[in-house]
């Protein structure tokens, strides 16, 4: 008997009473999945420091815009509760704020950015919002990364990822930013199939 295909679209059944709750108390190992989630994008958001020396528009979010895709998508479509994304973006902003302290008001503006255009368009976490939330939280770092780095932040560096974020050129912006996007997308499909095969095998009950 052949394994039916998986639809990354179609919604995993689950007890109309929770789907119905647009927010839900968070279980302890609701907590301690999130939080190891929360520590596998900092493993994975090591290659940040070797990002900074690339002299390249918007290096840091297409250097970590993959696997911050596929691992909050994952995540999400374990623990669809509102305010799943908030809890991670405190948890690895904070730490991240250790290594280059922007990406703490990066992270964490963008998860609560991220969770109340959730809530506006979608109402809760489906596997349409979850795609969705994995596809803006990286690429909303731009516009925070631009901001802070200008009104704040003193390079004296011209070859680095920071000088090219405070002075991009025009083409650079569409062309990068663009990029981020796509490969947000890629990772958001991704960690979808994933969730959805630890589903299947029953990795999520």
């Amino acid at each position: 008997m052949e394994d039916k295909e998986i639809n990354p679209f179609e919604d995993i059944d689950e007890s109309k009473e929770e789907n119905n709750k647009i927010f839900q108390k968070f279980k302890i190992s609701d907590i301690v999945f999130l939080a190891i989630m929360a520590a596998l994008m900092l493993l994975t958001g090591g290659i940040m420091p070797l990002a900074l020396g690339l002299p390249i528009f918007g290096a840091i979010p297409l250097c970590i815009g993959f696997q911050f895709s596929i691992i909050p998508v994952v995540a999400l479509m374990k623990v669809k509760k509102i305010g799943s994304l908030t809890f991670m973006s405190l948890l690895l902003g904070g730490i991240l704020a250790f290594m280059f302290w922007p990406m703490f008001i990066c992270i964490a503006s963008c998860g609560i950015i991220t969770e109340i255009l959730v809530l506006i368009i979608f109402r809760k976490y489906n596997d349409k919002a979850c795609f969705f939330a994995g596809l803006i939280y990286t690429p909303l770092t731009i516009p925070f990364l631009y901001l802070i780095l200008n009104t704040m932040y003193h390079n004296d560096n011209p070859k680095s990822a920071i000088n090219a974020m405070m002075h991009p050129e025009l083409w650079q912006v569409f062309v990068i930013s663009g990029c981020i996007i796509l490969v947000c997308a890629l990772g958001s499909l991704l960690g979808i199939k994933i969730a959805k095969e630890l589903r299947k095998a029953g990795k999520f009950n």
